[in-house]
């Protein structure tokens, strides 16, 4: 289901439920929302608001460039902004090039 994983526990095989009819095991009860971030979740053209698809295994985002986590809500080792309310993170060298040609950040 888009937007959200599977629980990562299996509801159990041979639970009772009302009138005693057995149900066989699914992974709909419990399914979680991924809560990606915005600012470090690639866009998914087509989706509502463009944003919300994980892998439903594992609940991992699809994260922009320079972003890692889950939740693609942190910049990986070397890049920075994402913390500082940027929408994307940027590289240090980029950021030290652009500074020794004397450009403004």
């Amino acid at each position: 289901m888009p937007g959200y994983r599977r629980n990562v526990k299996k509801a159990e095989e041979g639970t009772l439920v009302e009138g005693s009819v057995e149900v066989e095991t699914t992974y709909a009860r419990g399914c979680q929302p991924c809560y990606c971030d915005p600012r470090g979740t690639l866009a998914m053209p087509g989706v509502k608001g463009g944003l919300g698809i994980c892998n439903e295994e594992t609940g991992q985002c699809p994260c922009k460039p320079g972003v890692t986590g889950l939740r693609c809500d942190r910049c990986r080792d070397g890049f920075y902004g994402l913390e500082s309310g940027k929408v994307h993170c940027l590289n240090f060298s980029s950021l030290l090039a652009r500074l020794g040609n004397g450009d403004k950040y």
